[in-house]
């Protein structure tokens, strides 16, 4: 089993593709979808607090960030039973900025 993660990476795909920050103005979905061998636990973190754990994937608004931004991580593990002395694991990381949108409001008589 060690061998097989040497050659392929543990997710197959992660939406959008992490490593960028993204600018966010309304909902935003992460996804990460491992390999499909054997099971996998999932960690999600914004700025180093737990959001969800065992789930592949989340959806994150203008309000569950404050500050006007941060950083969000999914960790993703893979339990195997044939792997005793390692553990297979992958971590990806997306900036996050909040756009803000000033909108003055006119009215012509």
């Amino acid at each position: 089993m060690s061998r097989f993660f040497r050659i392929v990476q543990p997710a197959d795909v992660v939406t959008p593709p992490p490593g960028g920050t993204l600018f966010l103005n309304g909902e935003q979905s992460f996804d990460v979808q491992p390999v499909q061998v054997g099971s996998w636990t999932y960690e999600w973190r914004l700025n180093g607090v737990l959001l969800h754990h065992d789930e592949s994937g989340i959806t994150l608004g203008k309000g569950d960030i404050r500050g006007g931004g941060g950083e969000l991580e999914a960790r993703i593990v893979h339990e195997s039973p044939w792997m005793r002395l390692e553990t297979v694991s992958a971590t990806y990381e997306w900036t996050i900025e909040v756009e803000t949108v000033h909108q003055d409001n006119w009215m012509i008589h």
